[in-house]
């Protein structure tokens, strides 16, 4: 059982492993700088491929060492403050290099060469350690950890089949991960309704109502004015043509001449009742009683007045509205025969 053991060991000895890594992790870095018109120029720069087991074994080695160059480019912005006025072996490079500016370069600047000589003694590559400290350190330089992808590859590799898949360095050719997302329901914002523009007119004074506004009539205002428009409907329907000539009748006159008549034919009858009996039980005839009948006779008779009479010389009662009773009957009949 492997049982805390870390790592693949890939059919091979630890120094051959190790040797092995140190090669692909050179190439790797090394065709980041090539020439345009060199034989072996990588298809794609920073990029190469290999089996699936392998990629991930070198993986941790790469990183590791642009950690390192990290690291490094700290102490090398604080060492250049220090830094000689000069080229080497120049008038200004000697007495910088005797002075204390120099011992303070050194002390800033030391553990940016130890790193270096680390980097180096896992590659041994010069040119993949300066491309290592000079351009993939100033790349990564916000990025903490990931600088590698790993790709499968969808074909084998002939000989063993082995799965391929290709190890770069990320920040170039990255693909935009698209993040599911569930459908956003947009809100109905609620919106206050919107005045109609208003036109300038003419001033409007509290005495005068505005044009166009309705006035707000009472009911009996309201059963008035429906009572009068009948009325002067029913008038122009009853006027006479000119063909004819002759004059027509109000309806309301009809009406009352015809409640007049049947109150003198109840009267002539009342009258004739209370003479009959009278008459039978009146005594014999003197003469002076005829001369005290006939005195009677040259006084002028009294009228008795009659129920309808009567009822016209008492003055009308108005009801709240201003309206007589005499009136409300009128329009009480003629609604009567309007509705014939």
């Amino acid at each position: 059982m492997r049982h805390r053991i870390k790592g693949r060991k890939l059919g091979r000895t630890p120094a051959h492993r190790k040797a092995m890594f140190r090669n692909m992790a050179c190439s790797l870095i090394r065709s980041l700088r090539y020439d345009e018109d060199a034989p072996d120029k990588p298809k794609v720069p920073g990029r190469i491929v290999t089996t699936v087991e392998k990629a991930k074994e070198l993986r941790p080695f790469v990183e590791k060492l642009v950690t390192m160059a990290r690291k490094a480019l700290v102490y090398e912005h604080e060492a250049i403050q220090y830094e000689a006025p000069g080229p080497r072996d120049s008038s200004a490079w000697r007495e910088w290099r005797n002075s204390e500016q120099w011992n303070r370069w050194n002390q800033a600047i030391a553990p940016a060469v130890a790193l270096r000589r680390r980097a180096f003694a896992l590659l041994r590559d010069s040119e993949a350690v300066d491309i290592l400290f000079d351009e993939l350190a100033n790349r990564f330089r916000d990025r903490n950890g990931g600088y590698t992808r790993i790709v499968r590859l969808p074909k084998r590799r002939l000989g063993d089949a082995g799965q391929l898949a290709f190890i770069e360095f990320v920040g170039e050719r990255d693909r935009a991960k698209k993040k599911r997302r569930a459908p956003v329901v947009a809100e109905e914002e609620w919106s206050e309704p919107v005045a109609a523009p208003t036109v300038p007119g003419p001033a409007v004074t509290a005495d005068e109502p505005a044009e166009g506004a309705a006035e707000v009539q009472s009911p009996a205002e309201e059963e008035r004015s429906a009572a009068e428009t009948s009325e002067t409907s029913a008038a122009e329907q009853a006027e006479p043509s000119t063909e004819t000539g002759g004059e027509a009748v109000a309806p309301d006159e009809k009406l009352s001449d015809a409640a007049g008549a049947e109150t003198t034919e109840a009267e002539d009858q009342s009258q004739a009742t209370e003479e009959t009996p009278a008459a039978e039980a009146a005594p014999a005839e003197t003469p002076g009683a005829e001369a005290s009948d006939e005195a009677p006779e040259s006084q002028p008779e009294k009228k008795v007045p009659s129920e309808a009479e009567a009822e016209a010389a008492q003055p009308e009662a108005t009801d709240e509205t201003g309206e007589s009773e005499g009136d409300s009957q009128k329009k009480s009949r003629f609604r009567r025969w309007f509705s014939r």
